[in-house]
């Protein structure tokens, strides 16, 4: 009885550990691709407005 409560804790707790990391990685992953995005169309706003004065 013990060993089974214990086992089933064990997997529920690395299957949420599992979901975390995943959860983490992909928050991570989608900050940096819109950080890289707005980056980019800053640079392309300063560009065209420098192009436009110009």
């Amino acid at each position: 009885m013990d060993n089974d409560f214990i086992s089933i804790n064990f997997f529920h707790s690395l299957f949420y550990y599992q979901l975390l990391t995943s959860y983490l990685v992909l928050s991570g992953v989608a900050r940096f691709l819109m950080l890289r995005n707005y980056w980019q169309l800053t640079i392309y706003g300063v560009t065209g407005m420098v192009d436009f004065m110009i």
